[in-house]
């Protein structure tokens, strides 16, 4: 399933307004996902524009998608990252 299939805009800065549209219809935010996390609101809306796994993970949980389909910019046509992944196996 590509993103467009969802409406998921491919501009980033879209995208963002986008996904917080979608976190209020599911009573969520980026505060929520602050808190469920353990750190600030800022950092999440930072995953939007910059990638951190963990935090891509939370939002796309959120929205009940899979996070190659909310930043599929950061990840390769067969799933896997573009880059590497910290605290993954071998990854410093």
């Amino acid at each position: 399933m590509r993103s467009f299939d969802l409406g998921v805009p491919g501009d980033v800065r879209a995208r963002s307004i986008w996904v917080q549209g979608r976190l209020r219809l599911r009573a969520s935010s980026f505060a929520a996902i602050a808190r469920e996390l353990g750190i600030s609101s800022r950092a999440v809306g930072q995953a939007m524009y910059a990638p951190n796994h963990r935090v891509e993970q939370a939002i796309a949980r959120h929205l009940n998608l899979e996070a190659r389909i909310l930043f599929q910019e950061r990840y390769h046509a067969d799933g896997t990252r573009l880059h590497a992944v910290r605290g993954k196996a071998g990854v410093p």
